[in-house]
Formats: C-alpha cells, structure tokens, sequence
C-alpha cells in the first residue's frame, strides 16, 4: 500500500497525538477493514477485542498498555497470521527494541542487577514481568530462579542468568515519581550500566560503561514509545512480516508465574 495507513482507535485521545506525530504514515478512519487498529489494553477482555477486530478485515493491531492475561489466552493470539504489537512503554525504547541485533554481551560476567522503581498507580507483577522483559531483550534471559520476596513496597527475586551470571532484581514502591528502570553488569575488569526513564520524561536512555580508564557515556537516541511503536506497526505491514510481542510476552509471563509460585515468598 503507498500513501498514509488508515488507522481507528477506541482509546482515548489516542488518534490526535499519533496522527500527529506521524502525519506522512497514519490518517484517520472509523472502519475496521484495511485498518490498524488500537486497542485499549486496559478491557479485561483486550485480546477478544483483537481477534475481533482481525475477524472485521484489520490488518494490524497496536494493544495500548496490555493488562496480564493467562497464557492460555495469549496462546490463542500467537496463532494470528496479522501483526499484532503490545505496546509496553519501557519495552519500546530504541535501546531495547535494537536490543536484539546487538545484545550486551554478558560473556565473562559475574552479576547483573537490577532495580525497577513502579508508582502507586502500577500493578506490581506487571512491572516485574517488564523488569523480565527488559533484562532477556537487553542481556540474557533468567533461566534459573533462586528465591523471591515481595512484599507491599516491592519485590526482590535472585537467580542466574542464561550463561551463568547472578542475577538480582528488585522492585521499589515511589510514589509520586515516574517509573524507572536501572540495570548494573559487572563484567570485569568494567562494569556496564543501563537506565530507562519513563516516556513522560523525554529522555533517552542512559549507557555508561566504567573501567580503569574512567567513566564513559555511550551515544542514544529518544523518540517517543507511542510512535515508535505506531512506525513498528506498520513497518511489519508494509513489509508483510509477522511481530512477535505476544509470543515474547507469553515467554515472560511463563517466568513470572514460575516467579509467583516459588514457597516461601511473602504475601
């Protein structure tokens, strides 16, 4: 297709701030048919709503903030031949989303550590899977689970790495402040730190590798997560190629649940 994407939303004031933002790619439409289609990841049936909405004739579906969902529910939306993108703020930095051409390499490494920081108005396992997410996009998964805590004002989860490092993941109640999230490698002889700032901040992400030689900051790029997101929907559409958020966050969420499960976590 050449020309602007049609594109319908049913989240609120959503259209006017992505049209835009992306005014040569997007115009609005009430039709269903030919079009990208937003979806309020707040209905607690938001994934009836996509396959309803792929049924209707859309060709790509952008979910706006997904709430959690059992994984047998997210397994009947991997079957979608469409394009379906779930939009998770953090998880839609440049430095996460080019994560995965260039990795950082945690070979040699011997901890990795973590700290999420979620408002009053979060819910904390969904923060704690995007922790998950962030640290198997940016570095390696979580492949073996050691202990977990949590508690009112957060989390604390140890374990290891894929390869071996140690992992330590905690989560910090800040009420009042915008989430963050801040990841420390210590590979010697450096140590490699990442911090992601909160959309609302329009700030790009933060890479400073210290080693004998001192402190270095690394080049980043900002671009708002909302319309990085609306250009990776239709990218995948006009390229014809599938997206896979909803297998990734169906890997997560079967860490998680492994998480939860673990005895002697606080309730």
């Amino acid at each position: 297709m050449t020309g602007p994407w049609p594109m319908r939303s049913e989240v609120d004031g959503l259209a006017p701030r992505v049209l835009s933002a992306l005014p040569q790619t997007l115009r609005s439409t009430e039709r269903t048919d030919g079009a990208l289609v937003a979806i309020d990841g707040e209905r607690a049936d938001w994934d009836i709503a996509v396959l309803a909405s792929l049924e209707e004739g859309a060709v790509g579906v952008l979910v706006e903030r997904p709430r959690l969902l059992s994984t047998e529910r997210l397994d009947v939306l991997t079957r979608t031949s469409a394009p379906v993108l779930l939009r998770r703020p953090l998880l839609d930095d440049p430095l996460v989303l080019e994560a995965g051409a260039r990795r950082v390499a945690a070979d040699g490494a011997l901890l990795l550590t973590s700290e999420r920081r979620f408002g009053a108005d979060e819910d904390p396992a969904a923060a704690l899977l995007e922790q998950l997410s962030v640290v198997r996009r940016l570095i390696a998964p979580v492949a073996r689970l050691r202990a977990a805590s949590f508690h009112p004002g957060g989390w604390a989860v140890t374990g290891d790495l894929e390869g071996g490092a140690a992992v330590d993941l905690a989560g910090v109640l800040a009420d009042g402040a915008l989430p963050s999230l801040r990841a420390q490698l210590l590979r010697p002889p450096e140590r490699m730190s990442v911090l992601l700032h909160a959309d609302a901040t329009a700030r790009p992400a933060e890479v400073r590798i210290v080693d004998v030689d001192g402190e270095l900051l690394l080049p980043t790029s900002y671009e708002s997560a909302e319309r990085r997101a609306w250009r990776r929907l239709t990218a995948a559409v006009s390229e014809g190629r599938p997206l896979c958020d909803v297998d990734q966050l169906r890997q997560d969420l079967d860490l998680l649940q492994r998480v939860e499960a673990m005895p002697g976590r606080a309730a």
